[in-house]
């Protein structure tokens, strides 16, 4: 036995350092896999950032440059119905139409419905508070043609 001690006690120091060997490598895949995978996670992230933010710059930018104008028209509007008014006429509203949604505001609804990683806190509360302008905005045009509508 003491001829065979020696054999054993040489393979099992080559079986550790196999073992070490096999398990570095093991470590080190697993450890790429997932370095892999969380490069992938973030650029589906970025990329889905980048594609709302565009959206959200596209309608905010349609927002800033259509709403004066928009006000303009509606205030000239009141002004000249308030004159009337004042003067005991009145204007016929049946030939008014306020088509809904005269905002396209899809990219901010699916925004908001975005992951919180792609869209963070602060952004998320803004947009949720443009989002319920808008919506009061939509409501109060339907209720002005439902309003059109039925004035003869």
């Amino acid at each position: 036995m003491s001829h065979s001690e020696p054999t054993f006690r040489l393979l099992s120091r080559r079986g550790v350092k196999f073992l070490a060997v096999e398990f570095i490598i093991i470590f080190l895949g697993v450890y790429l896999a997932f370095l892999f995978q969380n490069y992938s996670e973030q650029r589906k992230i970025d990329i889905e950032k980048e594609k709302i933010l565009i959206g959200l710059k596209e309608n905010l930018e349609y927002f800033r440059i259509f709403f004066p104008g928009f006000a303009n028209n509606a205030q000239g509007n009141i002004d000249r119905w308030n004159s009337l008014i004042d003067d005991s006429n009145y204007v016929d509203f049946s030939n008014w139409r306020f088509i809904q949604p005269q905002y396209d505001y899809k990219v901010l609804e699916y925004a908001l419905n975005a992951d919180a990683e792609v869209i963070g806190f602060e952004l998320n509360s803004d947009l949720s508070l443009l989002y319920l302008e808008l919506e009061k905005l939509r409501k109060a045009e339907e209720l002005i043609t439902q309003v059109a509508l039925l004035y003869q």
